[in-house]
């Protein structure tokens, strides 16, 4: 739950700063809450493991985004289209690396952009069981020098530009559950 609600507080930051209107900012917003929602089918044991995934267990992950695609869909909301294609495309890669694979490559939405770079920032300036959280200038420095190749380009710079601009003001939820001990 943090992770997703930080995902979606920063990617509407991030869409706001980019110019979109309010109602572009609030779908960004659902589509951040909802981005990994396909991971209620991976257990919890996989998604929580300390060490290495086996093949299986990695397939298993690497479905979310076209499970959560397909569970928003068939929510029938007509609201969610944005919603399904960023839990679509959140892990595809600038380059055409990442998951799922497309049939052939293609650029992802803007918006599921925007919310990639938010996903990784958020996921590593967050404790996980498998890895201590990293500090913000080693985040913004691997941003910086994965823009173009994993980040698309203007998405990145945007990013760190805005993140820049309120260095030392954003913090990170954490789950306290998740992350004992941490602050």
């Amino acid at each position: 739950t943090s992770h997703s609600l930080n995902v979606a507080s920063l990617t509407m930051a991030l869409a706001q700063y980019a110019g979109y209107t309010a109602d572009q900012v609030r779908a960004v917003g659902v589509a951040g809450v909802l981005h990994d929602i396909g991971k209620v089918l991976v257990p919890r044991e996989v998604l929580n493991r300390n060490g290495p995934l086996t093949a299986e267990e990695r397939a298993l992950v690497e479905r979310h985004p076209v499970d959560g695609a397909r569970m928003i869909l068939e929510s029938g909301d007509a609201g969610l289209e944005l919603a399904a294609i960023v839990a679509y495309e959140h892990h595809m890669r600038y380059d055409g690396g990442g998951y799922p694979q497309p049939s052939r490559r293609r650029a992802c939405h803007p918006a599921s952009d925007l919310l990639h770079v938010c996903d990784v920032y958020d996921a590593m300036a967050t404790h996980r069981p498998y890895r201590a959280a990293w500090p913000e200038p080693k985040i913004l420095q691997m941003i910086e020098d994965e823009a173009g190749t994993q980040f698309e380009p203007a998405s990145a710079r945007l990013f760190l530009e805005m993140m820049r601009s309120l260095q030392g003001r954003v913090r990170v939820l954490s789950d306290a559950s998740a992350d004992a001990g941490s602050v």
